[in-house]
């Protein structure tokens, strides 16, 4: 719950209020074609765990 309203202000902080809206560790993936490459930024975070 706490990382849920994290997110939210941290939108809100940036006046985005469209969807789809991801937040993938701290990055904003806020546009039409966020979700072409939303699999490459995820495989992309991991490699950095």
């Amino acid at each position: 719950m706490k990382n849920l309203i994290k997110n939210k202000e941290l939108l809100i902080s940036k006046n985005i209020y469209s969807t789809p809206t991801f937040i993938v560790n701290g990055k904003i993936l806020d546009n039409k074609y966020a979700i072409d490459y939303f699999e490459d930024v995820i495989i992309e975070e991991l490699k950095l765990k």
